[in-house]
């Protein structure tokens, strides 16, 4: 309050300067304070012109009259010492100068020793007094204007200065919690960080030159990138670090961390973006109809050969060592156009899945044939418990690819009119010989299914 009182005043004397008059007896009680809070300056009745004679009769007050004045002179910088001496009383409590007697105060003036503030006197407010009422005339502020602006200077200082109180304590309130992480709540921190952040940049915009403020913001900025570190989020401490000075303290000191972070983060992507590949429906479509194509062929020119066979001989029944030697067959075909396909298409894991699922339904069809066959079983048992196989494997294939459902279908429907019909069981998988290179031909077209 008194500060704001001080500096309307000096704007009055600062525009009674302009007019070449110095009031020579500026004290708290010539100052009134009216109904509505408006400031006026009184007693004017030993004001004199600038331009007058140097030397002019004693007068004023001494408790607060500036050392030059002691000797009858004046100037508009004596109205700066007594604008501080009146600051001075409002501070301190008491008078500029003080005596026992008229005398003795008037001494203490011409004497003006220093002050020494006590330490609850902000040291910028003990500075501003100790220039308006220096001794020599030269040495305080030239003009009552220099003195406002330096009051309100103070008053911007001040309020950053609380900002920057206020930043300090939401910054020990974040260190706290971040003392913790696995416990913090992070909405709450990152709140905290909030309200620093804008107390300390609000403080900064204020008082640029603050010498804590500056400071402050890129201390906290650096706990919230360790805070965000340790919760793992990487993309937040990243675009908090990239707010650091280049060359800060707190830059260097994270530098190693957050090349630590990148590396982790690059491993990571890397990791992420071969699972991606791993499970791309698209990856490798080409290759992988381009061998569909040659199962188809290679399938469709053995069954085709086989049954030519038959029909030079009427009445031909078919031995399980004749259904070996088929499924020998088949899964060499098989092999070979995965190899094939291996060798001159992308792999990936929905890729691997269907060829091993092809080639081992393919390869226990072959043995089961080949186990009927020592055990002597007969030739429906084996060929149904090879539909079944195939059935079972198309189901596998399902979860990666179209064809698996319609090859269990075919394959079901097969076992069960087998059953029903064993006579004609060894037709039924003739048929089924040629459809599966129809559906490995149509599976070139429809591709994985969107769970593969």
């Amino acid at each position: 309050r008194a500060l704001s009182i001080l500096r309307q005043i000096a704007r009055a004397v600062g525009e009674a300067h302009s007019i070449g008059l110095i009031h020579r007896d500026l004290k708290p009680d010539n100052v009134m304070i009216g109904d509505f809070g408006e400031v006026y300056l009184l007693d004017w009745g030993v004001a004199v012109r600038a331009d007058a004679a140097v030397a002019h009769k004693l007068a004023g007050t001494p408790a607060y009259m500036a050392p030059e004045m002691t000797r009858g002179r004046c100037d508009e910088r004596s109205d700066v010492f007594l604008l501080g001496a009146s600051l001075h009383h409002a501070v301190t409590g008491a008078p500029r100068h003080r005596g026992e007697s008229m005398l003795e105060t008037v001494a203490a003036a011409m004497r003006c020793a220093p002050f020494a503030y006590e330490p609850s006197v902000p040291d910028e407010l003990a500075g501003i007094l100790s220039t308006a009422c220096a001794r020599e005339p030269s040495e305080r502020f030239p003009t009552v204007d220099a003195l406002r602006e330096a009051l309100l200077a103070l008053r911007e200082h001040r309020a950053a200065s609380r900002l920057v109180a206020t930043g300090t304590a939401r910054a020990e309130q974040l260190a706290e919690l971040a003392r913790d992480p696995s416990k913090a709540d992070y909405s709450q921190a990152q709140a905290l960080f909030t309200e620093t952040r804008f107390a300390f940049e609000q403080a900064r915009e204020v008082w640029p030159e603050h010498p804590e403020a500056g400071a402050g913001l890129r201390a906290s900025v650096a706990q919230m990138v360790r805070f965000e570190l340790t919760l793992e989020h990487v993309d937040a401490a990243f675009a908090l670090f990239e707010t650091l000075p280049a060359e800060s303290v707190e830059r260097l000191a994270l530098s190693e961390r957050m090349e630590a972070a990148r590396d982790a983060r690059s491993a990571r992507a890397s990791h992420v973006l071969a699972l991606e590949r791993d499970r791309d429906l698209s990856f490798g479509a080409g290759p992988r109809a381009r061998a569909a194509l040659a199962l188809s062929v290679g399938v469709l020119v053995l069954t085709l050969g086989l049954s030519l066979d038959r029909l030079d001989r009427p009445g031909f029944q078919p031995s399980t060592g004749r259904l070996v030697f088929v499924g020998a067959c088949v899964l060499a075909v098989m092999v070979a156009v995965v190899a094939a396909w291996r060798r001159r298409g992308a792999f990936n894991l929905v890729n691997r899945r269907i060829a091993q699922l092809c080639i081992g339904t393919l390869a226990l069809s072959f043995l089961q044939r080949f186990a009927g066959h020592l055990a002597g079983s007969g030739v429906p048992a084996v060929l149904l418990t090879d539909a079944f196989l195939l059935a079972a494997g198309g189901f596998a294939l399902s979860a990666f690819h179209r064809a698996g459902g319609v090859l269990a279908a075919l394959s079901l429907g097969v076992a069960f009119a087998g059953a029903l019909r064993p006579a004609i069981l060894d037709e039924l998988f003739i048929g089924l010989s040629v459809c599966i290179p129809l559906v490995a031909l149509l599976s070139a077209r429809w591709g994985p299914t969107a769970s593969g």
